[in-house]
């Protein structure tokens, strides 16, 4: 009767046998885990918020074919380093045009040369296209 008395911060706390607190063994662990089927992950949609293109074409021109061929072979490799994909690399065929200087004030030829442009292609697929404002 003492007891109701008495508020419960006042009391002395009785102990009724000396246990050992343990931390859950791997195993022990391993056994609550719930079921799969009892677990429930949303479904996430992809909401892009850009445009996405099905390649993109990276156009190397040049009027030497050594040095353009060595700088392909740089940004392909530069790509695969980055983690982009490379769809294709390929040469078109390289175009002649005529230069010619003339004299001052006539219309002699002075000189008169043709350069050759070389043009590699390098292709990237699925690109998302960030817009900035």
């Amino acid at each position: 009767m003492l007891s109701r008395l008495v508020p419960q911060s006042f009391r002395r706390p009785t102990v009724l046998s000396c246990q050992r607190r343990s931390f859950a063994t791997p195993n022990e662990r391993a056994k609550n885990k719930p079921a799969p089927s009892d677990l429930y992950e949303p479904r996430i949609e992809s909401k892009k918020i850009y445009p996405e293109y099905s390649k993109l074409n990276l156009r190397l021109r040049g009027y030497d074919y050594v040095i353009l061929e060595k700088y392909q072979s740089f940004v392909h490799k530069m790509a695969k380093n980055f983690g982009f994909q490379v769809a294709d690399s390929f040469a078109t065929a390289a175009r002649t045009q005529r230069a010619v200087i003339y004299k001052p004030r006539t219309s002699v030829v002075e000189s008169e040369c043709e350069l050759s442009v070389y043009e590699r292609t390098v292709q990237r697929p699925f690109v998302e296209v960030l817009f900035s404002q």
